[in-house]
């Protein structure tokens, strides 16, 4: 249904394989639901499926490598992305215990992975991305904090609450609700350029500016 409507990818967020700390982690979440929707995405061909794993030191980054074969045996992109400063990764503690940076990730990968730097893509974002002789799949590094990529993030975001939001580490944003209930796309138009004028240089995170919207309500 959804891909009658127009949608043609999706991103999925899987930071684990062993469901009692999927749950854990997703505070509910079933696995075995997001393991059946990627596999109907995929038959859907909403491909290529990408699958979002934040590394968190102590916590599954014990999984990376199993993780990664198993976007590799299906065909998957496989993004390992920086533990964040954000919400309640900053309000428990958590960023600073958990943080681990992706070029230890990609490190450990290495050992087990014979990973070859892929083509970049226009519109690929901020990943670095390798793949494996034999396989469909890719892997991927988004590494915000290490290597920070904001001098050419090409990116803007439109939370679950209707907002634009420049930058992912900035709490201010531009709020689309109203002129999209009003059918206004002229004014829709001027947020959206104003968004993009307005993007700030950095993230501000090595200056310890944390973000406190949770990635729930950011929608990702």
């Amino acid at each position: 249904e959804l891909r009658r409507a127009g949608l043609d990818r999706v991103n999925v967020s899987l930071d684990s394989l062993k469901p009692a700390l999927f749950r854990w982690i997703t505070r509910g979440g079933n696995l075995d639901d997001v393991l059946a929707g990627i596999e109907r995405a995929q038959e859907a061909g909403l491909g290529p499926v990408k699958v979002n794993t934040v590394v968190m030191k102590g916590i599954n980054d014990d999984e990376v490598v199993d993780l990664a074969h198993f976007a590799l045996e299906r065909g998957l992109t496989i993004r390992f992305i920086e533990l964040m400063p954000i919400g309640e990764a900053i309000r428990s503690g958590l960023w600073r215990s958990a943080y681990l940076s992706v070029s230890e990730v990609q490190r450990r990968l290495a050992m087990e992975l014979p990973l070859l730097p892929a083509e970049p893509t226009q519109g690929g974002g901020p990943a670095q991305y390798f793949r494996v002789e034999g396989s469909q799949g890719a892997i991927g590094f988004i590494a915000p904090l290490s290597a920070p990529f904001c001098a050419h993030c090409n990116r803007i975001r439109l939370t679950a609450t209707g907002e634009l939001r420049p930058c992912l580490a900035h709490d201010e944003g531009l709020s689309l609700r109203e002129p999209l209930r009003q059918g206004d796309l002229e004014r829709v138009r001027e947020l959206l350029i104003r968004a993009i004028r307005e993007k700030p240089q950095g993230h501000g995170w090595k200056q310890d500016q944390p973000t406190t919207t949770t990635m729930a309500d950011l929608g990702g």
